[in-house]
């Protein structure tokens, strides 16, 4: 019963660690016009945040690690997919322009607007 209850808690926290994890990684593109003043502060920040994630992940038992561990994953996943979705979307953009033309052109071919 109590693993019951713990799940939920364990996946919410495998999910704010391994996100707190990824933002320690970014903290070296933010910080990249003054690298070599914080280098270690984002080094420290990296391993300290990753251990904490491995840390906990590898101290739990079981099926708690597992729900931990799914947290994680669904985090990554859905950074990836973000992430994706974001290199696609100047892509789609011109997609609907065309679409939207091509409708546009459509409508006034019929109302006998149609230059040509």
């Amino acid at each position: 019963m109590i693993d019951l209850l713990l799940t939920p808690f364990v996946f919410l926290l495998g999910t704010v660690l391994c996100f707190q994890a990824l933002a320690a990684c970014y903290a070296s593109i933010d910080l990249w016009y003054v690298i070599e003043a914080h280098q270690v502060r984002i080094a420290v920040g990296v391993l300290a945040w990753s251990a904490a994630y491995l840390g906990t992940w590898w101290w739990l038992p079981g099926a708690l690690a597992d729900a931990f561990a799914c947290g994680g994953w669904v985090v990554i996943i859905v950074h990836v997919v973000i992430a994706l979705v974001g290199q696609l979307m100047p892509y789609v953009a011109k997609w609907l322009d065309k679409l939207a033309y091509w409708s546009l052109s459509r409508r006034e071919a019929r109302a006998g607007h149609h230059k040509g």
